[in-house]
């Protein structure tokens, strides 16, 4: 297998254009959990520089080197690929043979199957594939992604060509691209330029005038990184639902950011919602902050009194959103309870209750139905 890439990349490498400035760059970023921490993962990716990249690929070959004797039992998983990019999931396979040179060994990837046209924006990343290794990155093991150029064996190496077996090579310009591309350890830093993992440093909801009001504060965003966020609600807890969308803002060691969740009230729910922020970087990985909950006045979908105005009796019509005790009070004009009984409503329509009003003079009354979350309340005019 070694020796057949190697002829691969001899042949293209022979015919290396230069694509005028445009070319290609590798880097890879550690993967964090929802916690921020850093997990035994690693996404690998690429950028075009000096221009848009337009075509299919026929070939994208990749390293990356660990000290070997911090880590003489390391393993990698088989690649996860992003198959937006790739034809299918097994599209990128690791070479089998591990090479050791010097105190470092190296494990290389090369895609399988032909790369199908597309466009590939300017520094803009794309995600080639994911792997998992045997234990989470220690500062120790100093893993990097390797960027030797060795055109007589290609033993390690970023490269990427085109369809027609032309390498698409970086000339005199770098084949990595930022401190993504040197090394990660285990705090999820990357050695030369820091680049932590985004922290969600608070998290709170509110319920306000039928609206819910959702606010977070973020540590370490940076523009590299953290790409937006999504607000979810859920009204259970356990299955989300992405209701709004927020650009990550400027770079600063703080961020805020604040989100309206309009007539909550409206939204049929067992008397709480249940929100969520994931953040997401530019790969797609997401951070979640924890689950909050707010009350919802909403107990009741239909809530009326015909005839109004009335001459003696009126028929209360309610709807609930599930079956519950309910007290109905009759207050004048001033406030002073009238009448009040307590009936066990059952979720949806409910029969309708009568009003008796015979005993009223004329004038305004208010009737009120209240439930375990919520009170309604709604004018009646005796004639």
């Amino acid at each position: 297998m070694k020796k057949i890439i190697s002829l691969i990349v001899l042949i293209a490498f022979v015919n290396t254009i230069s694509f005028g400035q445009q070319y290609f760059q590798g880097g890879f970023s550690p993967v964090t959990n929802g916690s921020g921490q850093l997990t035994d993962s690693l996404v690998f990716k690429m950028k075009s520089v000096g221009g848009n990249y337009v075509g299919a690929l026929s070939y994208i070959e990749c390293a990356f080197k660990y000290l070997t004797a911090q880590a003489p039992t390391l393993s990698v998983s088989a690649p996860v690929c992003n198959t937006s990019i790739f034809s299918s999931a097994s599209s990128v396979e690791q070479v089998p043979d591990a090479y050791t040179e010097g105190d470092y060994t190296f494990v290389r990837f090369f895609c399988a199957a032909t790369i199908a046209s597309r466009t590939y924006n300017q520094d803009e990343q794309y995600a080639l594939f994911k792997i998992k290794l045997s234990q989470i990155p220690t500062p120790a093991m100093n893993i990097q992604m390797a960027s030797a150029y060795d055109p007589s064996g290609y033993n390690y190496a970023f490269v990427v060509v085109g369809d027609g077996g032309l390498v698409i090579e970086p000339g005199a310009g770098d084949q990595l691209y930022g401190s993504d591309s040197t090394s990660v350890n285990i705090s999820g830093s990357v050695y030369n330029t820091p680049l932590l993992p985004l922290k969600f440093l608070s998290f709170d909801v509110k319920a306000n005038n039928n609206n819910g009001l959702i606010n977070w504060t973020v540590g370490n965003q940076t523009f590299r990184d953290t790409k937006s966020y999504e607000i979810q609600r859920s009204i259970d807890g356990a299955s989300f639902q992405t209701i709004g969308s927020i650009t990550a803002n400027e770079i600063r060691p703080i961020n805020n950011y604040a989100y309206t969740d309009k007539n909550i009230n409206l939204i049929k729910c067992n008397g709480q919602l249940f929100y969520r922020i994931k953040g997401l970087d530019k790969d797609n990985f997401a951070t979640f902050t924890d689950i909050k909950n707010i009350k919802v006045d909403n107990a009741f979908t239909t809530f009326t009194v015909f005839p109004n105005p009335t001459t003696d009796k009126a028929a209360l019509n309610f709807e609930l959103e599930y079956a519950q005790e309910v007290t109905i009070v009759v207050l004048d004009a001033n406030g002073r309870k009238l009448n009040s009984f307590a009936i066990q409503g059952k979720k949806g329509m409910n029969p309708p209750v009568t009003i008796n009003m015979n005993n009223y003079s004329k004038g305004n009354y208010f009737v009120n139905i209240i439930s375990a979350s919520s009170v309604k309340t709604v004018k009646v005019v005796r004639q």
